[in-house]
């Protein structure tokens, strides 16, 4: 059951990346036997049955293959534009951007992220250290970094966004202020603390490396 005070809410995900870094397709990586589009789909349809997918992919797997489908609005301009047509396109008043590359993300974590959603504010994020605690293992692979290594560590792709956000998003594109980390910090946003347990679901898989330490 998902918690108020944004029931219902439309699910997003993100299949637009061209994955530089890992140097192949993210999206059709696998663990546990499972793709990670199609562990970050089966996430979602635990929380809502709105789901779009957000960019274009010609491999999608079977199961994903009937979702709708928007394209990146303006093309190339990074995961701004997949916000801005995921907020285009919901008819609920709160959105969740979802990234592909979240083998170990959990139905829990994205609930945690729902129940603590303020409706006075625009935005839901995780936040996490700007330094791993030491309960952390060293060998947890790459969580998204901010643009200050001074501030806490917030988690754009994995966050609620407010319907009533989009002249803001658009507005963000117009002066190519492409930032979703800058548009959260800009915004009034309610700001989760992480705990270890909930780094680790948000693990990101950006890089080789990180996949080899999964």
């Amino acid at each position: 059951m998902i918690p108020q005070p944004c029931n219902p809410i439309t699910a997003g995900l993100l299949v637009g990346g061209h994955s530089t870094r890992m140097q192949r397709d993210k999206l059709l990586l696998t663990h546990n036997n499972r793709t990670f589009i199609e562990h970050v789909h089966n996430v979602a349809t635990q929380l809502t049955n709105n789901i779009l997918l957000l960019g274009h992919h010609p491999n999608l797997p079977p199961a994903l293959r009937n979702l709708p489908q928007h394209p990146d609005a303006p093309p190339n301009k990074g995961p701004i534009s997949a916000l801005n047509a995921l907020l285009q396109n919901a008819h609920t008043d709160w959105t969740l951007l979802l990234a592909c590359d979240l083998p170990l993300l959990t139905a829990e974590t994205i609930n945690i992220l729902i129940s603590a959603t303020n409706p006075n504010n625009l935005i839901t994020v995780f936040s996490s250290p700007s330094s791993l605690s030491p309960s952390v293992p060293s060998s947890l692979p790459s969580i998204p970094r901010s643009l200050d290594p001074s501030l806490p560590l917030l988690h754009p792709a994995t966050a609620l966004y407010h319907k009533s956000l989009l002249p803001k998003v658009q507005s963000a594109i117009a002066t190519n202020e492409l930032s979703l980390t800058r548009l959260i910090r800009n915004n009034p946003h309610t700001a989760i603390p992480t705990t270890p347990h909930i780094d680790r679901s948000l693990t990101n898989i950006n890089t080789p490396e990180d996949l080899q330490h999964l």
